[in-house]
């Protein structure tokens, strides 16, 4: 009878003592039978290292790398696609789960179709002691790319599963960014590779009011998508359309409003303007492979009225 494929979940994990075995007992608990736990210690303090060497003296599933200083969850996960050996390669986060099924759904997915390079599922969130609820189900699958570009955002790293050949052309995450690493890479995914979905969520993210996660720092949030946009602005600008770069401005200056920044988004809602009336002026159509997923421009132009109404009431109260 032939092996399955190796599967390998990276999870990086910084301090993380106390919840990081339920992130590897989730892993482990797979119905699907061929499974590497890659877990990188991202230089943690505290004793995660011995928590998860704990559970490696039983599990040689469990493989451990640390790092001898914090650089960061980026490096941390590139650290383990460096040195995991699955055929494909999927991610958890350490404070995260994943449902039995996940492993085996996902591979699956790729053996239904030699074409896709990736597959992503949704996930169901758990804010505190509250009941699990599914985030919000994206729906995008195939050669998608464009689409992507207009969405700004295709899969959680937690629900995304790739094939370990694809990092040759996709390379791995890009260490300046502290948040929107996800956006990122699978921005870089989805242009060389087709993408398929599962639509069901097959992994829990847990809300537990951590002081470390990077998510809920707004400001440096806000930072992170301003230069996720500036990094891919000639992509989408060519490949979206305008509408889709105005849309990602607008949304952008708001995530400044949100936190209390009024300089940075009027420059964003200035650039964001000019765009908007060159695009009219010009009467460049909106392009259809985007039209669902872009607000039309009435919606655009009422979105971009009401920053910039809220930023001069901000600036006024200054």
């Amino acid at each position: 009878m032939q092996t399955p494929d190796l599967v390998t979940i990276v999870i990086p994990t910084y301090n993380r003592e106390t919840l990081v075995p339920r992130a590897i007992a989730s892993v482990l608990a797979q119905s699907y039978p061929n499974i590497e736990v890659m877990v990188v210690d991202d230089g943690s303090r505290d004793h995660s290292t011995e928590a998860v060497l704990a559970i490696a003296e039983s599990d040689s599933r469990v493989r451990l790398v640390r790092h001898t200083s914090n650089y960061g969850q980026n490096a941390a996960l590139n650290t383990g696609i460096c040195f995991c050996t699955g055929t494909y390669v999927g991610f958890c986060d350490s404070d995260d789960t994943l449902l039995p099924d996940f492993v085996e759904k996902f591979v699956s997915k790729f053996q239904s179709d030699s074409e896709l390079g990736a597959v992503y599922s949704r996930k169901f969130v758990k804010l505190g002691h509250r009941e699990p609820v599914v985030a919000v189900p994206f729906t995008l699958e195939g050669h998608v790319y464009p689409q992507t570009l207009a969405q700004g955002h295709l899969s959680h790293m937690g629900t995304i599963m790739v094939k370990r050949e694809c990092f040759k052309r996709t390379r791995v995450f890009d260490i300046n960014f502290t948040n929107h690493q996800d956006d990122d890479f699978c921005f870089l995914v989805a242009k060389h590779y087709k993408v398929g979905l599962i639509p069901e969520a097959l992994a829990i993210e847990f809300n537990e009011g951590l002081a470390d996660r990077v998510t809920d720092n707004r400001l440096d949030y806000a930072q992170g998508f301003r230069r996720f946009i500036i990094k891919h602005a000639d992509e989408i600008l060519e490949l979206a359309g305008p509408d889709a770069m105005i849309h990602h401005l607008n949304k952008s200056a708001r995530l400044f409003l949100e936190v209390g920044d009024p300089h940075a988004a009027t420059r964003l809602l200035t650039d964001c303007t000019d765009l908007f009336n060159k695009t009219v002026q010009s009467g460049v159509a909106p392009l259809e492979a985007v039209a669902s997923i872009v607000p039309n421009r009435s919606v655009l132009r009422e979105q971009l009225i009401a920053n910039v109404e809220r930023c001069n009431a901000i600036l006024t109260r200054k």
